[in-house]
C-alpha cells in the first residue's frame, strides 16, 4: 500500500511529459511509490506500529507525514532518473537532493524513535527488566552463564 500518488510525484516536474513510448511510464513511478512505502513500512513496524494496520485509524497529520514520505521517495527516485537522461530545469536538480535527504532524515528518526509518541508507540520495556530471572529459578536452572547475573553461584 502506498501512500502517495503519481500525480503528487510528477507534480514536482512541470516539464515532464509522463507515458511517452520509450520513457518513464507511470508504472515504473507507481512502483517507486510502493518500494518507498515498503521501505517506510518497514522502519515503523521495526518500532512496533503498522501503518497498513494500525490499532486506531491513522490521524490526518499521521497520513499527511507518510504521504510527505512517500512522495519525497517517489520525487528523489524520478529526479535521479531525469537527471540521468535529460537536463531539469533551474532548481529541479535542488528538489532531487533536498528530498532524498529528507526522507533518509526521517527514517533514521522512526528507527531512533523520534516518531514513537507521533505514531502513539507505547514502550518496548515491559515485563522482567535487565534480564532478571524469577526468584525462584536460579542462572543454572535457566541454562545460563552470564558473568552478572542475579542469584549466582560464587562459591566455585
Amino acid at each position: 500500500m502506498s501512500y502517495c500518488t503519481v500525480d503528487d510525484v510528477c507534480s514536482e516536474f512541470p516539464s515532464f511529459q509522463r507515458n511517452v513510448a520509450g520513457d518513464i511510464q507511470d508504472s515504473d513511478i507507481q512502483n517507486w511509490i510502493d518500494e518507498a512505502a515498503a521501505e517506510i513500512a518497514a522502519a515503523l513496524v521495526q518500532r512496533g506500529f503498522d501503518p497498513d494496520a494500525p490499532p486506531v485509524p491513522l490521524t490526518s497529520r499521521q497520513t499527511l507525514l507518510l504521504k510527505s514520505m512517500n512522495r519525497s521517495a517517489g520525487v528523489a527516485k524520478l529526479g535521479s532518473v531525469l537527471t540521468a537522461r535529460v537536463t531539469l530545469q533551474t532548481g529541479e536538480p535542488a528538489i532531487v537532493t533536498t528530498r532524498a535527504q529528507s526522507l533518509g532524515k526521517i527514517l533514521d528518526a522512526i528507527r531512533n524513535r523520534a516518531y514513537d509518541g507521533f505514531f502513539g508507540i507505547g514502550s518496548q520495556f515491559g515485563g522482567i527488566a535487565g534480564g532478571e530471572i524469577p526468584n525462584t529459578e536460579t542462572l543454572d536452572d535457566e541454562g545460563m552463564s552470564n558473568f552478572f547475573g542475579k542469584f549466582e553461584n560464587t562459591d566455585d
